[in-house]
């Protein structure tokens, strides 16, 4: 249920296009990456920060390549931090 959850935020995100990208030197609340394989397998790395906004740079077999940054409402961010802390 949490990969769903997540994968439903990062593609509501991948149409967003910002010129913001986490500039201060906080790490990632939640950062998601798939590595490559010797097969077709989707390699990106998905991050979302403390203060909301949120990171994707797809580099292989996925349909969005390149980086992408989207800021997530302060009810999205509780929504996923809730998520998180129900899921133990």
């Amino acid at each position: 249920m949490l990969r769903l959850t997540l994968l439903s935020i990062l593609m509501l995100f991948l149409g967003c296009k910002t010129t913001r990208i986490n500039s201060s030197n906080e790490f990632p609340i939640v950062m998601m990456e798939k590595t490559s394989c010797m097969g077709t397998c989707p390699t990106f790395i998905f991050n979302i920060y403390p203060d909301g906004s949120a990171t994707y740079k797809g580099t292989k077999n996925v349909e969005n390549i390149g980086n992408f940054s989207a800021k997530l409402s302060e009810e999205q961010l509780q929504y996923i931090k809730k998520s998180f802390e129900e899921a133990d």
